[in-house]
């Protein structure tokens, strides 16, 4: 263990030299630079062991995780979760604080804690955060700039470090999208999943038809009736009107079964399958979302009704690779006791502001839970169906766990160096790395009162 110890120069020096590491499986250790930062007295309880080798005292600690409460949701590729339930190796969306971009990422650790203290409220008609107040946000912060107010680059702050000024999260750009399809076999799909039903007769035990209905009054919406009608003679789909003019009938087994299989059965049960969604091209989601809207969707704002929570969260990865902002709620209805998902969403620079008014303290006793987002160290999450983008805990990840290499935080200058002189006891100061593994570790801690620069290396 010796051999990872690094050599620290005086103050405001750079090492010179740098030693060979290596861990137990005999693999080359990254070095990487840092630069200690300002002394942060909350992290001094983070260290867990340490121990004395070659005259040095090896500190080894936890980062303090900045975390939610455990009411929080996070967007996965899989739907809406809590974030106390996430796992490792999940799937979730995460926007690149650099460039703006919608991308999926895995989780690659998770946090879980006993908290008494104060948390910070960020609350508003678009959001509803409840935060650690080190917890990292991502925000745009408002700032003078040729006599002018305006917004800087995205950049993470914390809660406990934010001023009485206007603060503003980050838009976030379309996603990238997958192959072309046919947009009038997307259209149909998605009209389908808002309007659609399939219907099995059996009698005596005998089958005695399958079809599929699609519902539409000719009265109420002509438009959209004669946008069904294009869409199912441009794929050959022989269909009946109902005398009425309020349905569509269509006789077929093989298309009930296509529809079953793709999409479930009920209403309570539909959903978008996960490949429709991350394999298809821009123009045939749209024609997926418009066929929705057409069935489900409110002609006078944006908002968008379903009975499925299947169906809820597949419209939602909808508009999150599309670039809305969203938030939803859930409606019952007081006579029947029957509950509706409501989606409400807008397109274009409509991002939550926060100002004092959005920024509350509260007390807080109990569990609070995070996780750790590989790359970019944002999520999509919320409370009370209130989304937005947000920072999360990044740091050593768990020490002890065999599935990421263990690092050492500090080097308390306690034997012979040159900092002996200086120092009486261990002090936990804030680092940031430069490196490649900046993007899986984030801010670690290192032991030392002065502004050293150093290099280092960790072990398995």
């Amino acid at each position: 263990m010796s051999s990872v110890v690094s050599s620290i120069t005086g103050t405001n020096s750079s090492v010179t030299e740098t030693k060979t590491r290596a861990n137990l499986n005999g693999e080359p250790i990254p070095t990487f630079k840092f630069r200690t930062e300002e002394v942060t007295p909350r992290v001094q309880s983070t260290i867990i062991e340490s121990t004395n080798i070659g005259g040095d005292t090896l500190i080894w600690g936890n980062e303090d995780y900045g975390c939610f409460t455990p009411d929080t949701e996070i967007l996965t590729t899989q739907g809406i979760k809590l974030v106390k339930d996430c796992q490792v190796g999940e799937l979730v969306y995460s926007v690149n604080p650099e460039t703006l971009e919608t991308e999926i990422k895995p989780i690659i650790d998770t946090q879980e804690y006993d908290y008494n203290g104060i948390m910070h409220h960020f609350i508003s008609d678009r959001m509803d955060f409840l935060v650690t107040p080190n917890h990292n946000m991502l925000l745009r912060k408002q700032i003078q700039k040729n006599n002018k107010k305006v917004l800087s680059k995205p950049m993470f702050i914390k809660p406990e470090d934010m001023k009485s000024i206007r603060y503003k999260i980050p838009e976030h750009k379309k996603m990238k999208f997958g192959e072309k399809h046919d947009p009038d076999l997307l259209y149909f799909y998605g009209i389908f999943l808002s309007e659609g039903c399939l219907s099995h007769n059996i009698r005596k035990g005998k089958s005695n038809g399958y079809w599929v209905e699609i519902a539409q009054y000719e009265s109420v919406n002509p438009k959209i009736c004669r946008k069904i009608e294009e869409c199912l003679d441009n794929l050959f789909l022989t269909y009946k009107r109902t005398l009425d003019k309020k349905k569509y009938i269509l006789y077929s087994k093989e298309l009930y079964e296509h529809l079953s299989s793709l999409f479930g059965i009920g209403s309570y049960n539909k959903r978008i399958p996960n490949f429709l969604i991350e394999e298809y091209d821009e123009e045939s989601l749209k024609a997926l979302y418009d066929g929705m809207y057409d069935g489900d969707g409110d002609k006078d704002v944006n908002r968008y009704s379903t009975a499925s929570i299947h169906l809820r969260d597949g419209f939602i990865h909808l508009l999150t690779r599309f670039g809305y902002r969203w938030r939803y709620l859930y409606e019952t209805n007081n006579k029947t006791g029957n509950g509706i998902w409501r989606i409400f969403f807008k397109k274009g620079d409509n991002n939550a502001v926060i100002n004092k008014e959005q920024h509350k303290k509260v007390a807080y006793s109990g569990k609070i839970f995070c996780v750790t987002v590989k790359d970019n160290h944002t999520v999509l999450v919320g409370r009370n169906g209130k989304f937005d983008w947000c920072g999360q805990s990044w740091g050593a990840s768990k020490w002890g766990n065999s599935s990421y290499q263990s690092f050492i935080l500090g080097l308390s200058p306690l034997g012979n160096n040159s900092l002996g002189s200086r120092v009486s006891e261990p002090v936990i100061i804030l680092v940031k790395l430069e490196g490649n593994y900046v993007e899986d570790f984030g801010t670690l801690t290192f032991c030392d009162t002065s502004n050293t620069t150093a290099d280092w290396g960790g072990l398995n």
